[in-house]
């Protein structure tokens, strides 16, 4: 495909996008926004509840107090981030000092313009478009600490970065644990030739951490999906498992919620086609590709790695998948990118 086509479909998407967005706030009645915990977080914003499960109805709190707060004026910020800031940050990401115009980056730019689990959360005040905006700022300070030859600038932007993991901690908190694990045991992952033994490695880890307790909070945190039911819940409980159990349902869980594999529904298969496929592919790559990894690409995969594991045992619902696996999806498709271009360069076709 021409690269310019993938430009043109971007453009297209971001138009649909935007008259979509527009119908609703003008009442045409076409709406994906709104919601339990949109709702729950205006009600914390203008004072009729005290909620602080996490920053987020604090900051809008803060807003209100101050005169700042409109639920729609802060909704079409958030809106604009999604649709214009969030791509560019991930440009930015995915770039390397020439400028190249390969095909994979067009492509990976397009699915980060139409990403729809995005889109959603940006039709109201959610906290998540500030959470991927975040993230993309932190990682992109990773991203120079990791490139970096200069031991002391190394120090100065993983002190940065781990500053802005505790504002992401505040927003979610093993999102910030995660980035904060990967920038200090990043460089762990050169220690093995294979991304076959790190597989088997985390395995054997899984299974050690499971047998010992250590995951008995995320996995008595998951067992509440199940009290509360629901079409979306998968039903595969963890607590209680012996090791031998343990691994292949957490094995099953992550196909179904991180590679999105559980296609019961035209959503699901949306969502698969449109968010999952270019992860599945960019995931098959970097296991084959571990010789031309970088600094950034290791500590893109360690944070995956720790996330992943904390929120796919915690969690057993689909819909709530989606959501979360979106800091993982970007961490995955970046990686394979900049390993792509890592390998066309050691092969002499580079621009």
């Amino acid at each position: 495909m021409n690269n310019r086509i993938y430009l043109y479909l971007c453009w297209v998407v971001v138009t649909l996008k935007i008259f979509v967005f527009i119908s609703y706030f003008y009442g045409f009645g076409i709406s994906f926004g709104g919601g339990s915990d949109a709702n729950m977080y205006h009600a914390a914003a203008i004072g009729e509840i005290n909620v602080t499960v996490n920053i987020w109805p604090v900051i809008l709190h803060f807003l209100f107090d101050y005169g700042l707060y409109n639920r729609e004026v802060v909704t079409f910020l958030l809106f604009f981030i999604s649709m214009f800031i969030i791509p560019l940050l991930f440009l930015l990401l995915i770039m390397d000092e020439k400028k190249t115009k390969d095909k994979v980056y067009y492509l990976s730019f397009f699915w980060i313009v139409l990403y729809p689990t995005i889109y959603f959360f940006s039709n109201d005040i959610f906290r998540d478009v500030v959470m991927v905006f975040l993230f993309l700022i932190t990682s992109y300070i990773c991203k120079v600490g990791c490139l970096s030859y200069k031991f002391k600038f190394k120090i100065l932007y993983f002190t940065i970065a781990f500053l802005l993991s505790y504002v992401l901690y505040l927003f979610r908190p093993y999102l910030g644990f995660s980035i904060a694990v990967a920038i200090v045991f990043y460089p762990l992952l050169f220690m093995f030739k294979r991304m076959s033994l790190v597989l088997l490695l985390y395995f054997i880890f899984c299974t050690v951490a499971a047998t010992i307790g250590l995951f008995e909070p995320l996995m008595e945190y998951r067992s509440g999906f199940e009290l509360a039911g629901g079409g979306s819940t998968l039903g595969l409980q963890l607590t209680g498992n012996n090791p031998i159990l343990f691994i292949p349902k957490f094995i099953l869980s992550y196909l179904f919620q991180f590679f999105g594999l559980f296609l019961v529904s035209p959503a699901a298969i949306f969502v698969f086609v449109t968010e999952s496929i270019v992860v599945i592919y960019a995931f098959v790559f970097l296991c084959k590709n571990k010789k031309y990894f970088n600094g950034f690409i290791a500590f893109l995969i360690c944070f995956a790695v720790v996330y992943n594991t904390v929120w796919i045992i915690a969690n057993d619902n689909l819909g709530t998948a989606v959501r979360l696996r979106i800091y993982s999806y970007i961490a995955i498709v970046v990686a394979g990118v900049i390993t792509y271009r890592n390998k066309e360069i050691s092969k002499g076709m580079g621009n």
